[in-house]
């Protein structure tokens, strides 16, 4: 499609405050539906207010440059608002600053200050103060908490901070009012209200921007388009978001499609979407590689002429409510399965397992989905921490059985059914009794597994019916971390096994208090007091060195075998 557009350059207060447009009259910028929400991290807010503050201290030297380019922004001009496709970043934190400075004026500044934050908020942040009407409107999730914090005068906590986005508005607002109080640090009265104005007028009028205008949302779409081949900007979401809307048949099937793409963001984050649409695309079609994941996910909706936009929509929302509940640890919704998938989650950080653990929560049944939970911790256990095997064997496998599980739910098949395709696929990267033996004598753990492995095991010691669980003990070393030499006269034969598995116990608090870097024989008194059985075997040994702790390695791997056989 061959497009044409207009550039012109406008000052801050000609594009959002009370001056109006040359060729149109006042009107509202807007965010459109498809535009994430606020995303600026205070990296990002810092170097935009020192680029400002250091401009605008240059102001009046004989070198100094006229005005500050605050960079392009590509709008779409309507009969009722400016539609705002690009900059809403930019736009959006000079508003918090002006609000900034605003409230700062207000509290310090005496009627001189109360004079000149009416001026602002008057001028720069309303088009219409009879009516209310704000110069700046974000999308659907951001715009009430940005309204109620930054554009009211005064700001009000009625909406609360929900979302990552209104966070990062907080944070924004909390920099800029730190960093224009310190501008002002040790002014009072006329002089402190002559530095804001100051700061507010270069705010306002030397401030510009080169506006991108675009004539139609067509053209808009593929501004979006450009930008991504040239490798500019836009993450997954953003572009597939813009593609669904490109495609929508009428605007009322983009408000639907908003609506969809909001409870996606509500339900994980801005920063987890992307990852939760590759591993849906993974559970549903197959692995698809991150760079590529958009380009996949648009010829395959070109390609299925069945598929609309919205019903894409309706399945990412519908999906992303079974995806948060598994990343969330959402127990009403896991049942039975929660503790395996805790494991995989919150200390095996197994993010390969989590296309099947969805496919599962959606395809199967509840006794079925424990199960197939329960096959894939013991799975991921067996081949990433005892028999250290290749780790993307083990992703293939566990993306072919996510897809696999799928392809029988989509025939009718039974939850049972459904459960056995992926079984007989991940039966294939199943470690041998002889690859766990092997591979737990070299067994060493970060400290996030060594505390689930080791506690794992110890439930298994204490009570083999899985009953008993000691989620209150302290994960010991038995050669302690912080070894002293007069104590542990071998130390340097020992320390490269500190967290090796035949090392590592568990221990109750008030013992684990005393036994501090004891030598052996003092930590074997301490032992034989404690109620934990995997650690009173310990007791067993007459001396420490590396290779009592391989050979309880050895003998830890019959527990390990029991605890995570695969059903």
């Amino acid at each position: 499609m061959q497009a044409s557009f207009n550039s012109r350059t406008y000052n801050f207060n000609t594009l959002l405050g009370r001056s109006s447009f040359p060729d149109y009259p006042v009107k509202q910028v807007v965010v459109p539906p498809f535009q994430r929400g606020y995303s600026w991290e205070k990296t990002h807010v810092a170097t935009l207010w020192e680029d400002i503050i250091e401009f605008h201290k240059q102001i009046g030297q004989e070198s100094a440059a006229s005005s500050y380019f605050l960079g392009p922004i590509v709008i779409l001009p309507t009969s009722k608002y400016i539609s705002l496709l690009d900059g809403q970043q930019r736009l959006a934190t000079i508003t918090i600053l002006l609000s900034v400075i605003r409230d700062v004026a207000r509290q310090r500044g005496g009627q001189p200050g109360s004079d000149l934050a009416r001026d602002i908020q008057r001028d720069l942040l309303l088009v219409d103060d009879e009516e209310e009407i704000y110069a700046l409107v974000l999308n659907n999730l951001d715009r009430g908490y940005f309204r109620e914090h930054v554009q009211k005068d005064p700001p009000s906590d009625k909406v609360r901070a929900t979302i990552r986005s209104h966070r990062l508005i907080r944070q924004a607002k909390q920099f800029l009012k730190q960093a224009v109080e310190k501008e002002i640090e040790g002014l009072e009265g006329k002089e402190l209200v002559r530095h804001l104005k100051a700061l507010k007028k270069t705010i306002a009028e030397r401030i510009k921007m080169v506006t991108i205008e675009v004539n139609s949302e067509d053209e808009a779409f593929l501004i979006f388009e450009t930008l991504n081949d040239r490798g500019l900007r836009l993450a997954v979401p953003d572009l597939l978001l813009n593609y669904l809307m490109r495609e929508a048949s009428s605007s009322g099937e983009r408000e639907q499609i908003r609506e969809k793409w909001d409870l996606v963001i509500t339900q994980l984050g801005m920063r987890k979407v992307s990852t939760f649409l590759r591993h849906m695309w993974v559970s549903r079609y197959g692995d698809v590689k991150r760079q590529a994941l958009y380009r996949e996910i648009r010829d395959t909706l070109k390609k299925d002429k069945a598929l609309s936009s919205l019903d894409f929509a309706d399945i990412c929302a519908d999906e992303s409510c079974s995806y948060a509940a598994i990343i969330n640890l959402d127990k009403s919704r896991l049942k039975n399965a929660y503790p395996y998938i805790e494991g995989l989650v919150k200390y095996l950080l197994a993010d390969k397992a989590l296309p099947l653990l969805l496919s599962g929560l959606v395809c199967l049944e509840t006794p079925e989905f424990e199960k197939l939970a329960r096959y894939t911790e013991s799975l991921v256990v067996r081949h990433s921490v005892f028999a250290n095997l290749n780790p993307s064997e083990l992703e293939d496998a566990l993306y072919e059985a996510a897809r696999a599980l799928r392809q029988c739910w989509e025939e009718n098949g039974s939850s049972k059914k459904c459960l056995q395709r992926p079984k007989e696929i991940l039966e294939r990267v199943n470690p041998s009794r002889e690859q766990i033996i092997s591979g737990i004598q070299e067994c060493f753990l970060g400290k996030r597994y060594a505390k689930y492995i080791v506690r794992r095991l110890a439930e298994f010691k204490q009570d083999p019916s899985g009953i008993f669980v000691l989620d209150k003990a302290s994960l010991e070393h038995i050669f302690p971390q912080n070894a002293v030499g007069e104590k542990w006269p071998d130390r340097a034969d020992l320390e490269p096994y500190v967290w090796h598995i035949g090392n590592l116990t568990l221990l109750e608090p008030s013992l684990n208090r005393d036994v501090g870097n004891a030598n052996f024989e003092t930590k074997k008194e301490i032992y034989s007091k404690s109620k934990i059985a995997i650690t009173q075997q310990i007791c067993h040994y007459s001396e420490w060195n590396p290779e009592t702790i391989k050979q309880r390695a050895r003998e830890l791997a019959k527990a390990v075998e029991q605890v995570w056989r695969l059903p």
